[in-house]
């Protein structure tokens, strides 16, 4: 098994909130099945297909951001684009003032 991603893209072109929101649901009831199957009606016949990849559909919304850090990242893979916003984090991290001590302080009032 690889790490390779597969997407398919539905646009707004394509598909209206209220179906937005069906197949949002459709995920969640199919994540919490054990077997997922689909009965789909072709010519007023039925024909049932296996669908237990339904439970791993999971939405992306933010695929231009993606591409945009890993165009500023200079990143080729999502794993490299990872390790190199780990080590931007551990360097923005490393020039913040030490915080001391965080316990409770008694206050002196007068």
């Amino acid at each position: 098994m690889t790490d390779e991603q597969h997407v398919w893209v539905l646009t707004d072109q394509n598909i209206n909130e209220l179906q937005v929101e069906s197949i949002d649901r459709l995920i969640a009831r199919c994540k919490a099945a054990h077997f997922v199957d689909i009965c789909i009606r072709i010519n007023g016949k039925d024909e049932r297909v296996q669908a237990d990849w339904l439970k791993h559909l999971k939405r992306v919304v933010e695929l231009e951001d993606q591409s945009q850090l890993m165009q500023f990242y200079n990143a080729c893979t999502k794993n490299e684009l990872i390790d190199r916003l780990h080590h931007h984090i551990e360097r923005l991290q490393a020039k913040l003032p030490p915080s001391g001590n965080l316990g409770p302080e008694r206050v002196r009032e007068g």
